[in-house]
């Protein structure tokens, strides 16, 4: 198997993100939670607010995604199709790096569909559940706009929550 091309070389952290961390969210926590609401799909909102700030991982995750596939584009096609056809794998990789994101997704389809069958007394926890999926890709591009700013001499932090976002690319900060 050939090397991977210099530009890739020591970027596995920035081609594939957290995906490691995702995993063992998914693995060591979120499933043994989930499959406790199997006889209870109606109490699963429960399970989604109590682990929200775990869901964080997505959210870095959702925005490293954009350098990911950049690098894939600009450098690894020729290198990760030979991996994929040497591996007998039927999609290229890209779609094995947006299932993260298609997730989050997933679940808030997941959550509606509940919600739409949920009486009153149901619809609350499947409804903060819901919030939960649906803060994600807020998140996640509150982040990527944030990241607009590096090299600015002042402090994401000293600039404040963004409250407004307008347009593609521009942010208006407020200082609170």
């Amino acid at each position: 198997m050939d090397q991977p091309p210099q530009p890739l070389r020591g970027k596995q952290e920035l081609i594939f993100g957290n995906l490691e961390d995702i995993l063992s969210f998914h693995k060591d926590i979120f499933l043994k939670e989930l499959e406790k609401y199997e006889m209870m799909p109606e109490d699963v909102g429960h399970c989604f607010v109590t682990w929200a700030s775990k869901f964080d991982v997505y959210v870095k995750y959702c925005t490293n995604k954009p350098k990911s596939t950049e690098l894939l584009v600009q450098h690894g096609s020729p290198y990760f199709e030979q991996l994929q056809r040497l591996a007998g794998l039927e999609q290229p990789i890209a779609a094995y790096l947006i299932k993260p994101v298609q997730r989050i997704t997933k679940y808030q389809l997941l959550l509606k569909d509940l919600l739409s069958c949920s009486n009153a007394e149901e619809y609350c926890e499947i409804k903060d559940g819901l919030d939960v999926c649906l803060s994600i890709p807020r998140k996640a591009n509150d982040a990527l706009h944030l990241s607009l700013l590096e090299g600015c001499d002042i402090s994401s932090e000293q600039l404040g929550d963004v409250i407004l976002q307008v347009n593609y690319f521009c942010l208006i900060p407020i200082v609170i």
